[in-house]
């Protein structure tokens, strides 16, 4: 049995799995129509009161030794340092990309809340490069590159994404635009838990919603998938949600599914295709 036959006979089987109410599941009774970014905040809030929490003050919800940011040049600046715990302080609308480069960093909102980082759709919101980096409840939306328009990952960096909503991003106008909400390639691992992506374009491209491949050093990029929604992303060629490139990719993918897509959203692209 052909690798692209396991891919999609794994996806229809978890189609069919039943996960435990969840960050994406309240996205899915929330998402019929498009939102404003007013709107988008307004439920990752609502959301996140659902959640049990203790009472807890202000200065408790900011974690010991992080380092707190509240504006576009504090958050890039913070994410150069190796080690650092970054702590979002409020809704940041981001003036040049986030450029994470030969470190291991951390990147979340402060406990209880999930705040949104906004471009004005002329660059990429963030580049891990040769890095490590943990991303957790932020909302990414008006990004724009032709490789990765919120998320751009390469060159052999691991990232866990969790509790984190992509949508609202573009990847460019050029017919190898890809990746509108990510891009993972040149051995990245990326691990992606309870999270949404959703209503992004590659207008020309493929893979709005998440591309995964390998550009330049020919190393294989692993994705994984939990508890994740891939939905209403629309491409120019294929694969609107998904596309994956090369074999090796196909099977890492094929057994660490857990992932909802809606419709015909998954387009596979492997030499065997084409009997080479």
């Amino acid at each position: 049995m052909s690798s692209v036959m396991r891919l999609f006979i794994g996806l229809a089987a978890l189609w069919g799995r039943r996960c435990g109410a969840s960050f994406f599941d309240h996205w899915l009774e929330h998402e019929a129509r498009p939102l404003s970014l007013h709107e988008d905040s307004a439920f990752v809030r609502r959301w996140s009161s659902m959640r049990p929490a203790e009472e807890e003050s202000v200065s408790s919800r900011r974690r010991l030794g992080s380092t707190e940011v509240s504006a576009s040049d504090e958050l890039i600046a913070a994410a150069t340092v190796d080690g650092s715990d970054v702590v979002i302080a409020n809704d940041i609308s981001m003036e040049a990309e986030i450029l994470v480069e030969y470190v291991s960093v951390s990147i979340s909102s402060e406990t209880g809340a999930v705040y949104a980082l906004v471009g004005d759709g002329s660059f990429r919101l963030m580049h891990v490069h040769y890095s490590n980096m943990t991303l957790s409840r932020v909302l990414l939306k008006g990004g724009s590159s032709d490789l990765g328009g919120a998320i751009r990952l390469d060159d052999l960096s691991n990232a866990t994404i969790s509790e984190v909503i992509i949508t609202g991003n573009d990847s460019g106008e050029t017919e190898f635009s890809l990746g509108a909400g990510i891009a993972a390639t040149d051995g990245s691992n990326v691990i992606i838990v309870d999270s949404v992506i959703s209503s992004n374009r590659a207008h020309r491209g493929g893979g709005a919603g998440v591309y995964v491949g390998t550009e330049e050093n020919g190393y294989g990029t692993v994705l994984t998938l939990v508890d994740t929604v891939v939905k209403n992303n629309s491409a120019g060629f294929d694969g609107g949600g998904l596309y994956i490139r090369g074999a090796q990719n196909v099977a890492t993918c094929l057994c660490q599914f857990c992932v909802r897509l809606r419709r015909r959203r998954v387009f596979v692209y492997q030499r065997v295709l084409y009997g080479e």
